[in-house]
């Protein structure tokens, strides 16, 4: 197989190309993506497998899981990334590299193009996902008095692919500037433990604009009592017994959730730009791109937050 995709990508006379097609191949069948795919498909598409709604441990557990929970696939893809990076090193494997017709820039450019290969892997789970949600009639969201079915919306599915598309170019991005893997290692697991398993800490604004994985719905605080919510007002209703206080939440928020969408390319652009300035090349349009995008992600989300 890999031959084949050699002689295609020789036709193609850019030794990136070449690079970016074998890489891709390579990377959707690295151990540690295969693996946090494995992971993430059994905690999040093997409890649908009946077409039955699995008991929520919690209110809206469902709901604020459906991007955090591809969490081990996020952190495979930025293992991986780091790793097929790293497989240059200085005074090891350098001087393979050197007799290679594509040069760092090159290679850096051919590595990261090859992420359209984990991120086609994470659309194909994300969207299973959602086709047995939907099959099992969707899943409960809200608390009494206003609970409904819900059904991801196709930017909440698209979600973990942008976010798997960020992992590997950080992963890419972390080997280009440093080249120790237990520095990478340790970064990769504090970023994933901070804000995907940590991830409830950082559900408040304006903290959800800027993190990967926010909570997929926006909310408005109803007060304390029963008395004070406007249900009229909501179409759901949470509890949150630690603080005591009614939350109205509003599920399928596409301008939020593509505001997002935008803020995440525009990081794994600026990401993208700065492995490529530390490989020697100087890509002036992808950074100003990737500001803009991130520019325009950030205001979308605030201007949605307050409208």
């Amino acid at each position: 197989m890999t031959d084949t995709i050699t002689g295609i990508a020789r036709r193609q006379n850019s030794p990136h190309v070449a690079l970016a097609l074998v890489e891709t191949w390579r990377a959707v069948r690295h151990p540690a993506i295969l693996l946090g795919a494995a992971v993430g498909a059994v905690l999040l598409i093997g409890p649908w497998l009946d077409l039955v709604e699995p008991t929520q441990q919690y209110v809206n557990e469902t709901y604020d899981l459906i991007w955090v929970g591809w969490s081990p696939l996020y952190l495979g893809a930025f293992i991986a990334a780091n790793m097929i990076a790293n497989r240059e090193r200085d005074g090891t494997t350098s001087e393979l590299f050197r007799g290679m017709p594509a040069d760092l820039a090159q290679r850096t450019r051919g590595i990261l193009m090859a992420v359209a290969g984990p991120a086609a892997l994470a659309a194909i789970l994300a969207a299973a996902q959602r086709s047995l949600i939907a099959a099992a009639g969707g899943f409960t969201a809200g608390s009494r008095p206003n609970i409904a079915k819900v059904v991801p919306t196709w930017p909440e599915t698209l979600t973990p692919a942008i976010i798997t598309i960020g992992a590997f170019v950080a992963g890419v991005a972390v080997a280009r500037t440093t080249q120790s893997r237990s520095i990478a290692m340790v970064f990769g697991g504090l970023f994933a433990f901070t804000f995907f398993v940590g991830y409830w800490m950082w559900w408040r604004f304006p903290f959800i604009v800027v993190v990967p994985a926010p909570l997929p719905y926006g909310y408005d605080d109803l007060g304390a009592t029963l008395e004070q919510v406007e249900v009229a007002d909501s179409a759901l209703t949470v509890f949150d017994a630690s603080s005591t206080t009614w939350y109205g939440i509003e599920p399928g928020l596409s301008v939020p959730v593509a505001g997002h969408l935008v803020y995440l390319a525009g990081v794994a652009l600026l990401m993208a730009a700065w492995a490529l300035r530390r490989s020697g090349a100087a890509p002036v349009r992808l950074a100003l791109s990737g500001v803009f995008l991130t520019v325009i992600g950030v205001v979308t989300q605030v201007v949605a937050h307050y409208a």
